[in-house]
């Protein structure tokens, strides 16, 4: 008996399919921060999701650093932004960025979001300082907002 194994394997009958996450933002969301970019500020708005959701990725990436040498300079216990075992700050399960604001390492802030109880809540996050001197980082990050709230304290284009 030979075995095929170029071909793919069809599931059997009846087993479900790996689903695809819901998007973090909805089309009149994500149009609405496409309207708000400028020159510093940014929402990775693309017309390709994969190149949007790879922009954001890439956020996080760039804020990890920040996290693993920062401290918050607040009471965020319920935020986003948690100490982990390891005495890192890293963010909780289900948050990701967003957006960025370039104050040219004078505040640089990302925006964040998390799905709360089918509720999404909203946060920024700045890096306060520590860039002068490469870490530690100050990290302040804000109450969680609704969406309206955040679009009312963005700064303007």
């Amino acid at each position: 008996m030979r075995i095929d194994m170029t071909s793919p394997v069809p599931p059997p009958p009846g087993a479900s399919q790996p689903s695809t996450p819901a998007p973090l933002l909805d089309a009149a969301q994500e149009d609405a921060l496409g309207a708000r970019e400028g020159a510093f500020l940014s929402f990775g708005s693309a017309q390709d999701p994969l190149i949007r959701e790879a922009i954001r990725d890439e956020w996080g990436r760039a804020l990890a650093p920040y996290l693993e040498y920062g401290t918050l300079s607040n009471d965020a216990a319920e935020g986003p932004v948690y100490r982990h075992a390891d005495a890192q700050l890293v963010l909780r399960e289900g948050v990701q960025v967003f957006g960025f604001l370039d104050n040219q390492g004078c505040g640089d802030c990302y925006y964040l979001c998390s799905r709360q109880q089918h509720e999404r809540m909203f946060f920024t996050l700045c890096i306060e300082s520590g860039n002068d001197t490469d870490g530690p980082y100050d990290i302040y990050v804000s109450a969680a907002q609704d969406w309206h709230t955040f679009l009312a304290h963005l700064p303007p284009t």
